[in-house]
């Protein structure tokens, strides 16, 4: 890591410790609510194939950008995957969504510092976690750990099962440390989605195949990133508390194009 990302990662940590929660100085006009709005029928043109939105706002407001400042109202958590391009699902154009993609849309603190950047900074009203059918993060992941589950011998998370189970010890292949990193992080969805598909009945339920493990998998990897972002994020769920931010749930589907939201969080107990 250079000196200059060291630099960035400290002022974004610093940034975010000694800013206070207003959120008064919101740079967007919409509320989190009109956020979501835009969002998903910006998707709902993008699955009919009218692209005329993205192509006139892009037009004029890169210009306006570079020389007032930005003014998204949306920031997207989202996959690298090429299939997923936020601003061209939501048919969206320059200046309106923060996009910060990873492989499998997990989060560590590169991205939990970008989106409380964007929320606290710009006023951003709204945070997306977005997953997507056929996730090669999460594919191969449960390719990875798919005999353990079998096994019963996955290190378990919020799921309940018995404690005499031994832990799991993966081992690292050559040179593709990143790839052990990435299924740590996505063990606990994987395995819940794995008990949740896999009840405990007489005679025992067989367990699920790999592609329905994947889905659900990837579903549950969404809802966990979103609870994480709230637990770990004093920014976020002060704004959440305060009714200007919103966190939203949701997977694209890579056949059909379409969005379909998965949770919702608006308030807190």
């Amino acid at each position: 890591m250079t000196k200059l990302q060291m630099l960035i990662i400290k002022s974004v940590a610093v940034f975010a410790l000694l800013s206070s929660v207003s959120f008064a100085g919101a740079a967007t006009n919409l509320n989190r609510n009109q956020a979501l709005a835009s969002l998903m029928s910006g998707n709902s043109s993008f699955v009919a194939g009218n692209f005329s939105y993205l192509s006139k706002v892009s037009q004029r407001s890169y210009r306006e950008a570079a020389s007032l400042g930005q003014t998204p109202y949306a920031v997207v958590l989202g996959c690298i995957d090429s299939r997923v391009p936020p601003e061209i699902i939501f048919d969206k154009g320059i200046n309106e969504i923060f996009s910060t993609r990873i492989a499998g849309n997990v989060i560590a603190d590169h991205e939990l510092g970008s989106i409380e950047y964007a929320v606290e900074h710009s006023g951003v009203p709204l945070v997306m976690v977005l997953g997507h059918s056929k996730c090669g993060a999460v594919t191969s992941s449960v390719d990875y750990a798919y005999s353990s589950l079998l096994a019963g011998t996955i290190p378990v998370g919020r799921a309940t099962v018995p404690s005499t189970v031994p832990p799991i010890v993966l081992e690292e292949p050559p040179l593709i440390t990143y790839v052990n990193s990435l299924v740590n992080s996505l063990l606990n969805p994987i395995e819940i989605a794995y008990v949740a598909l896999t009840p405990v009945t007489t005679p025992p339920t067989p367990p699920p195949t790999k592609p329905v493990l994947v889905e659900a998998a990837i579903k549950e990897n969404v809802i966990e990133v979103v609870d994480k972002l709230i637990a770990t994020s004093l920014i976020i769920s002060e704004g959440i508390v305060a009714g200007k931010v919103m966190v939203v749930g949701a997977e694209y589907d890579v056949f059909t194009g379409k969005v379909t939201i998965l949770k919702v969080v608006s308030s807190l107990p």
